[in-house]
């Protein structure tokens, strides 16, 4: 959690915005690995080991974002990509065809939740 507001902390800095106004937004990469991402990205921070749980994740054609899709029979926890989490002002914040994922610490959830990453649907 405090890696995430360190995030909206540095961009409100930048921006000469208020906290308060900032939000976080998850951008979902076309690298499926750590070792394709050569370089750092423009704003927010890139991250990676997340798993799903109860839906799969397609990826997009290049210059497109990938998108939720239904479980893949067999494929309990399926990896995604390499994920941009950059910091917006809320009224800019992309919020149609956006499901708010939770996220987890752990897989046995409880009292382990971080924050909700917005994915495409």
């Amino acid at each position: 959690m405090s890696f995430l507001t360190a995030i909206m902390q540095t961009t409100s800095r930048d921006k000469l915005l208020p906290l308060d106004n900032m939000a976080l937004e998850t951008r979902v990469t076309l690298h499926k690995t750590p070792e394709e991402v050569h370089s750092y990205p423009e704003t927010g921070a890139y991250i990676h080991g997340l798993v799903l749980e109860g839906a799969g994740w397609e990826l997009g054609a290049p210059g497109q974002e990938g998108y939720l899709i239904e479980q893949k029979p067999k494929e309990l926890h399926p990896k995604l990509p390499v994920v941009n989490i950059v910091s917006v002002e809320l009224k800019k914040k992309r919020v149609a065809g956006q499901y708010d994922c939770p996220v987890y610490y752990t897989t046995l959830r409880g009292g382990t939740f971080i924050y909700k990453a917005n994915l495409n649907m």
